[in-house]
């Protein structure tokens, strides 16, 4: 059995990694156009939206979902991410605000979904396009876990 000590320590390790993950600039701008919107953001779409490259994106989302900030759905190739309501990091959503162009270029970047979608995917292209739902020769493929 736990004493409540033990349970704080936990609790501030815990809080500890989940700070220390929003200890680069594009992590707290990820996480800010993140909790600016109500559904899931594509991995590519929030690329867009920061105006970084997606393997970029990939890696500090990467590193935010290990510190528990946030989560993610797999759809095909398709990553979509949304903060989590864990209570240890509710307090942010009160002092982390998106940077309005970065807000701008993530309005503009949503209205290329289709039925609530992204559809330009991984590649840069169109979902389907050559057919095979792959991305173009020359484009890696995005592991988003």
């Amino acid at each position: 059995m736990q004493t409540d000590y033990e349970d704080m320590t936990i609790n501030h390790v815990a809080l500890a990694a989940g700070l220390g993950a929003l200890g680069d600039p594009i992590r707290l701008r990820l996480l800010a156009l993140l909790m600016a919107f109500t559904e899931p953001l594509c991995v590519c779409e929030l690329a867009s939206g920061l105006g970084v490259p997606e393997y970029q994106t990939s890696r500090h989302l990467t590193a935010l979902k290990r510190a528990g900030l946030v989560a993610y759905r797999k759809q095909g190739l398709w990553a979509y991410y949304s903060v989590t309501d864990n209570p240890r990091f509710r307090f942010l959503r009160n002092g982390v605000r998106a940077d309005p162009q970065d807000l701008a270029r993530m309005h503009s970047r949503l209205q290329q979904r289709v039925s609530g979608l992204c559809v330009v995917g991984p590649s840069g292209g169109p979902r389907g396009e050559q057919g095979s739902g792959r991305p173009r020769a020359g484009t890696r493929r995005v592991r988003a876990d």
